[in-house]
């Protein structure tokens, strides 16, 4: 199952994205139909938690366009959506720097 996402959602969304894309230097090779075709699940796939369209500010529970791999741009294959706060928690780190994070606080 899916959230449902209007034609003016998927337009705002591409806008961003490119937007986004131009100011930072990076790769935008998306157009409206890929958006269209892009999945919005209704739960986060990393965090298993529900998602919302949140018009406005984006909030924790908000949906989120993630580049799986931040050293690379906005291609089909390397987006996902995912929830706001997911987003927030990989920021710029790297897996390894990720897993260090899971060793170090497990074994505390």
């Amino acid at each position: 199952m899916n959230l449902h996402v209007t034609q003016k959602d998927v337009k705002q969304i591409y806008n961003q994205l490119k937007s986004s894309a131009l100011k930072r230097g990076i790769e935008f090779d998306l157009d409206l139909c890929d958006l269209n075709e892009l999945s919005f699940p209704i739960t986060c796939p990393i965090l298993n938690i529900p998602l919302k369209y949140n018009k406005g500010k984006a909030q924790d529970n908000s949906y989120s366009i993630d580049r799986r791999d931040s050293s690379k741009g906005y291609t089909i294959d390397n987006i996902v959506v995912v929830r706001n706060r997911a987003k927030k928690l990989k920021s710029d780190a790297t897996l390894r720097e990720m897993q260090l994070l899971v060793e170090y606080y497990s074994n505390i």
